[in-house]
């Protein structure tokens, strides 16, 4: 998988949980999202770290 795919594919996942949260409350949607993309930049960095 290119980086490019992989990039693509979270910014899909996240873009699908942001609606479905949005459909319940907006609030909640941006806060999910929000805390969704600190997790991934911070695992993708501690996996960038360990090659």
């Amino acid at each position: 998988m290119t980086a490019i795919t992989y990039n693509l594919a979270l910014l899909v996942g996240l873009a699908l949980v942001g609606s479905g949260v949005a459909l319940v409350s907006v609030p909640a949607a941006l806060t999910t999202v929000g805390a969704l993309v600190i997790a991934l930049t911070i695992f993708g960095a501690a996996m960038a770290r360990r090659k």
